[in-house]
C-alpha cells in the first residue's frame, strides 16, 4: 500500500483466511493509521450493489450521494476525486458484493484495493478482463494456533477483568473452543464476565460459560443431558471431536475403542457434574468439578502416568455424543495439569 503515501496506486491486495484471524482489524488500523482522509472501508455484508457501495464511499469522502443519481455518475464523482489524491478502498466480506463489474471499475478509476473474504475462492469466478486489471496481491490469514488465541485473551483479560477474577483454566478453555476464531473467544469470555457481574460475583465461574455456551459456540454444549440433538451428528463436529482424542490417545486406540461391542457398554451416570459408564467388568468415573478421572485396567496404569486415555476412556467420549464430548475434552485439555488420572479398584482385561 506504501505506493499511495507518494501519491501512486497502491497494489491491490486480497486477505483471505477464516472468521476471527484478524483481516478486518488488520486493514482498519493500517488504513486509519496511515490512510486518514485517503481510505474508506465498506462491508459488503451490508451493502452489496454497486451504488450502495459507491454511496458509501462518496460519503466517506464528504461528497454528496443520492439515492437516485446513477452509478455512472457515483463513478464520475469518484474519478475526479481520485485525479487529486491517491485513494484505497477497503471491501471487506467482498464474496456478498452483487455487482462485481464494480471491481473493474474502481480498478480502472485508479483507486486502489483491499478486498478481504473468508473462502479462498471467493474471485476464481472472476473474468479475466477483471482478475487481470485488478493484479491482486494474497495474504493469507491463518487460524490462531490455541497459544496464540491465549496470549490475544490474555492481554484482553488484564486490560478489563479484575486480576484474579478469571481463572487460566477458564482462559485457555474458552481458546480451546473457539478453534481459532480469536473473536469467539472474547466473546464468550465478555458474556461470561457480565454474568458474574449480574450475580455480583467476584469471580467468573464455569456455571457462567455454561449459560451462553449456544450463542457463543454454536456446535458447543457444555453440560447437555439427554438425547443427542440431530446437531450431534453434525459431521464437522464429529471431526472436531476426533482432532481432540488424538491429543489424548493413539489412533490405534481408538481403532480399539471403536470395537468394543455395545452390549458391553452402558452410561451409568451423565449429568452436570459427572460422567460414567461401565465397561464389560470395569469402570470409567469423570468427576468434572473434583477434576478426576478414575479407572483401572492394563493399558490405563500406563498411559494414565503419561496423561492419555486406553480404549476404555476413549469409547466412553465416543458413546455420549459428540458435542459434549468435544467439549468437556477441551475443559479438560485447557488445564490437563490440575487433573487427576487415578485408578478405581475394578479390574479389566481388554
Amino acid at each position: 500500500m506504501e505506493p499511495a503515501l507518494q501519491n501512486r496506486k497502491a497494489t491491490n491486495v486480497f486477505l483471505v483466511g477464516p472468521t476471527g484471524t484478524g483481516k478486518t482489524s488488520t486493514a482498519k488500523q493500517v488504513l486509519e493509521a496511515h490512510f486518514d482522509g485517503r481510505a474508506a472501508c465498506v462491508n459488503c455484508w451490508k451493502y452489496r450493489t454497486a451504488h450502495e457501495v459507491l454511496s458509501e464511499i462518496l460519503l466517506t469522502f464528504r461528497i454528496p450521494a443520492y439515492a437516485r443519481e446513477s452509478v455512472g455518475e457515483q463513478v464520475r464523482k469518484l474519478e475526479k476525486l481520485a485525479k487529486s489524491k491517491s485513494l484505497v478502498v477497503y471491501l471487506d466480506e467482498v464474496d456478498r458484493l452483487v455487482d462485481r463489474d464494480l471491481l473493474y471499475v474502481l480498478s480502472r478509476v485508479g483507486i486502489g484495493l483491499v478486498l478481504s473474504s473468508t473462502h479462498y475462492h471467493t474471485l476464481s469466478s472472476l473474468p479475466s478482463r477483471i482478475t487481470s486489471s485488478l493484479g491482486l496481491s494474497e495474504i493469507q490469514f491463518p487460524k490462531y494456533t490455541v497459544e496464540e488465541t491465549i496470549a490475544i485473551v490474555r492481554d484482553r483479560v488484564e486490560q478489563s477483568v479484575r486480576p484474579g477474577a478469571l481463572r487460566t483454566s477458564l482462559l485457555k478453555l474458552s481458546a480451546v473452543l473457539a478453534d481459532g476464531d480469536a473473536r469467539v473467544a472474547l466473546e464468550t469470555i465478555r458474556r461470561a464476565a457480565l454474568m458474574a457481574e449480574h450475580n455480583n460475583s467476584k469471580r467468573i465461574e464455569l456455571s457462567y460459560f455454561d449459560n451462553h455456551s449456544q450463542a457463543v459456540f454454536p456446535r458447543a454444549s457444555f453440560y447437555v443431558v439427554g438425547k443427542p440433538s440431530p446437531a450431534w451428528n453434525d459431521p464437522l463436529v464429529a471431526r472436531s471431536l476426533e482432532k481432540l482424542l488424538l491429543d489424548f490417545a493413539s489412533p490405534e486406540s481408538i481403532k480399539v475403542a471403536r470395537s468394543i461391542p455395545e452390549k458391553d457398554f452402558s452410561i451409568r451416570e451423565e449429568n452436570r457434574h459427572a460422567l460414567a459408564a461401565d465397561i464389560g467388568n470395569t469402570t470409567v468415573d469423570i468427576n468434572l468439578e473434583a477434576q478426576t478421572i478414575a479407572h483401572h485396567c492394563p493399558i490405563w496404569a500406563k498411559s494414565s502416568l503419561e496423561q492419555k486415555f486406553c480404549p476404555h476412556v476413549v469409547k466412553l467420549f465416543l458413546s455420549i455424543g459428540p458435542e459434549r464430548a468435544r467439549t468437556t475434552l477441551a475443559l479438560l485439555l485447557s488445564d490437563l495439569d490440575s487433573w487427576k488420572l487415578s485408578h478405581n479398584d475394578r479390574f479389566a482385561l481388554i
